[in-house]
């Protein structure tokens, strides 16, 4: 998996670096930098059912912008923890997890479109669609056992689980807004974005889990 994983991403630089080079030509501007825009990020899961609690991640981003008329198409990279807590998950017959914290670690590849509105400090409305790369995924919590024996007599067991386990890429849309003010070399950029994993991420019977956060971000854009 992880081989895949890195040779998609290797495939996407070298796409990114062809039409890097494709934009240079055709606008006529050389661009200093191929990566424009870094951020640093701090996000919360958003997930509205009772047997969920939502909890904060963090992250980092990088994009590159590229000019087209009165829009600006974004493609980039990114990296997100995020982390939610389910109060009970289904095991199997005779095991559930209880108190379970889930920490999910992924690599994004966002594709958007960005509108400006220029004034003193820049407005951008962005939004596009990503696929999220599960890199690794964690749980911590009770798993608890009710085991009859020959006579039917039920006997619970208590074991504290912390384990790696195996999640799905996930697929989605985001939207979000940003403003920015420049500051000599480099623009300061304040970002609020929202990230919906359309995908089930990992199941169990009818317990089915999305990854589904806020962000918000700090980020520069380099002249």
């Amino acid at each position: 998996m992880y081989l895949n994983i890195f040779s998609f991403l290797f495939l996407y630089l070298l796409i990114s670096l062809s039409s890097f080079s494709y934009t240079q030509e055709l606008e006529g501007n050389l661009k200093k930098y191929f990566i424009q825009e870094v951020y640093l990020s701090f996000n919360r899961t958003d997930l509205s059912d009772e047997n969920t609690i939502n909890k904060n991640g963090f992250g980092f981003e990088v994009k590159h912008v590229y000019p087209i008329n009165f829009l600006e198409v974004v493609s980039g990279l990114d990296f997100n923890h995020s982390v939610q807590f389910k109060k009970e998950m289904y095991e199997s017959l005779f095991a559930k997890m209880f108190n379970t914290r889930y920490a999910v670690n992924t690599i994004g590849i966002p594709f958007g479109f960005r509108k400006s509105f220029h004034a003193l400090i820049d407005w951008n409305v962005e939004m596009g669609v990503f696929t999220d790369l599960m890199i690794s995924s964690f749980r911590k919590g009770d798993l608890k056992t009710l085991v009859p024996n020959e006579l039917f007599i039920t006997t619970q067991n208590t074991y504290a689980i912390n384990e790696k386990i195996r999640m799905s890429n996930s697929l989605g849309f985001y939207g979000g807004i940003s403003a920015c003010y420049p500051v000599k070399a480099v623009d300061l950029i304040l970002k609020l974005d929202y990230k919906v994993g359309k995908t089930c991420i990992y199941s169990m019977k009818d317990d089915l889990m999305y990854n589904r956060y806020w962000r918000i971000s700090l980020g520069a854009r380099f002249h």
